[in-house]
C-alpha cells in the first residue's frame, strides 16, 4: 500500500511539475515573445575617403523613406547617414582631428532608390553622396579638428511645390552648436546644395537635431531632438537627477515647432514630453490614413529573454504616438500606442521611419553590427513589412526584426 501511495504521489508531483513548467513557459513567452518579422538590408556600400587617401567599407543608419513622383515616375527613395569605420579606426592623431561625436565619424547622406513593388532587397539602386559636410557652408569642417567633425545624423526630406528640401543636423563651426540646416535639389537624388545659413536659431530653436518635417493641412510642421522642458527624475525612487557637475538632468526630449514654407525659421516650439525620463531621439511623422502618427527612438527596452536561449539587447527601441486630432497637430498626443519595433540584434540607437509603398507600408530602421562600447560605430539599414491595426487608429502592429530575407514579408 505504501508503495501504491508513493507511486501515486510521486506521479502527481512529476504530473504537477510538467504542468508548472508549461505554464511557466507559457507565462515567459506571452511576457518576451513579440511577433516576429523578417527583415531585408539595405545594399552594403563602398565609399572614397578623401582624410584617408582610400576606399574604405560605410555603414548605413537612420533611414528615411519616402515615395516621390519625379517626371510622372514614382519611386521609393530612403535617405540614410553614413558610418566610416575606417576613419574611426585612423591613428590617435587623425582620429583626434577628424572623429565626430562619439562612436560615431559620419561625413556624408546617400540616397537609394527603388520601383520594386515588393522592395526585393538586389533592386536597390545605389546613388552617389548627396551632401558633403564638408560642403556646407555653416558646418564644422573635419580639418577644423578638435573632434565632432563627422556630425551629419539622421536626415529627412520632403517636396514642396517642385523643390525638394532636405533637412539636416550638424555641428556649427561659430559656436559648436548642434543645429538644423537646409539644402535644395530639383531632383529627389540631388545633388543638394546646401544653404548657407541653418534654419534660424529664434524662439529656442538650438541645440536641436534629427528633424522630421510634414505637412498638416496647409501648415508644416518640425519634429526634432533636443532637451526637455522637465528635469529627469528617477524611475525607482522619484528623485530628481543631477549630472556629475551638480546641474539638473533634463534628458533628451521630442519637441514640435510650426515652420514656415520656405523652412528658414520655427515658431510656437512645443515639448511633447513623450516617455518621460528616457532619452529621445530620431522623430519621424508621418500619415496612416488620415491619422497623425509619431515614431521616436527611446532607451526604454529591458532585457528579455531570447527564444534558444541568451537575450535580447536593453537600451532603444521604437516607439510611436498618435495625434488626437490632426487638424490641431498642437493637441496632445496620444503615447498609449507603446512600442513599435522592439529591440533586437546588437545594443544600441535605432532610428527609422514608416512609409506606403504599393498599398503596403514598411518599417525602416537599422542595427548596429558594431559591438557595443567599441571605439567605432558601424551600422546598416533594415527594413520590414508591417502589419497594420485598422482597430487602433492605423497603428503599426508591434514586432520585432528576425530572419533575413531578400523580399520582406509578414512571416518569418
Amino acid at each position: 500500500m505504501y508503495i501504491t501511495r508513493l507511486k501515486k504521489i510521486t506521479n502527481f508531483r512529476l504530473s504537477s511539475l510538467v504542468i508548472l513548467g508549461t505554464i511557466t513557459t507559457a507565462i515567459a513567452t506571452a511576457t518576451h515573445a513579440q511577433p516576429l518579422r523578417n527583415r531585408a538590408e539595405m545594399p552594403s556600400l563602398n565609399t572614397w575617403e578623401p582624410l584617408l587617401g582610400q576606399t574604405t567599407p560605410e555603414g548605413t543608419a537612420d533611414p528615411t523613406a519616402k515615395v516621390f513622383t519625379h517626371n510622372g515616375v514614382e519611386k521609393m527613395y530612403v535617405y540614410t547617414s553614413t558610418d566610416s569605420r575606417d576613419l574611426c579606426n585612423t591613428s590617435r592623431a587623425k582620429n583626434k582631428r577628424y572623429k565626430g561625436q562619439g562612436q560615431f565619424c559620419m561625413q556624408q547622406y546617400r540616397v537609394f532608390s527603388s520601383s520594386d513593388a515588393n522592395l526585393n532587397s538586389n533592386n536597390w539602386a545605389t546613388h552617389n553622396g548627396i551632401v558633403w559636410q564638408a560642403s556646407v557652408p555653416w558646418a564644422r569642417k573635419a580639418t577644423d579638428g578638435h573632434g565632432g567633425s563627422a556630425t551629419m545624423w539622421a536626415p529627412d526630406v520632403v517636396k514642396n511645390g517642385n523643390t525638394y528640401y532636405m533637412f539636416f543636423p550638424s555641428i556649427r563651426k561659430d559656436n559648436g552648436h548642434q543645429t538644423i540646416g537646409v539644402a535644395t535639389a530639383n531632383n529627389p537624388l540631388g545633388p543638394f546644395t546646401a544653404r548657407p545659413n541653418p534654419i534660424s536659431t529664434a524662439n529656442g530653436f538650438d541645440h536641436v537635431f534629427d528633424p522630421s518635417v510634414i505637412k498638416v493641412g496647409q501648415n508644416w510642421y518640425i519634429f526634432y531632438a533636443k532637451g526637455g522642458s522637465v528635469q529627469a527624475r528617477d524611475k525607482n525612487t522619484g528623485a530628481l537627477r543631477f549630472k556629475p557637475n551638480g546641474q539638473p538632468l533634463f534628458e533628451k526630449s521630442i519637441w514640435m515647432s510650426s515652420i514656415d514654407g520656405n523652412f528658414t525659421s520655427t515658431w510656437n516650439p512645443r515639448d511633447l514630453k513623450l516617455d518621460s525620463n528616457s532619452y529621445l531621439e530620431g522623430p519621424h511623422a508621418y500619415f496612416i490614413n488620415n491619422d497623425l502618427w509619431l515614431q521616436y527612438a527611446s532607451v526604454s527596452a529591458s532585457r528579455q529573454s531570447r527564444p534558444g536561449g541568451g537575450f535580447y539587447p536593453a537600451g532603444y527601441e521604437l516607439k510611436h504616438a498618435v495625434a488626437w486630432n490632426n487638424n490641431q497637430p498642437y493637441s496632445m498626443f496620444d503615447t498609449r500606442p507603446g512600442v513599435q519595433v522592439h529591440a533586437f540584434g546588437n545594443q544600441g540607437t535605432m532610428h527609422g521611419s514608416v512609409v506606403k509603398w504599393k498599398n503596403k507600408y514598411f518599417s525602416f530602421y537599422h542595427d548596429h553590427f558594431s559591438n557595443h562600447g567599441d571605439t567605432w560605430a558601424f551600422r546598416k539599414a533594415m527594413y520590414s513589412l508591417v502589419d497594420i491595426d485598422t482597430s487602433r487608429r492605423g497603428r503599426v502592429k508591434p514586432f520585432r526584426p528576425d530572419r533575413k530575407v531578400n523580399t520582406p514579408s509578414l512571416g518569418n
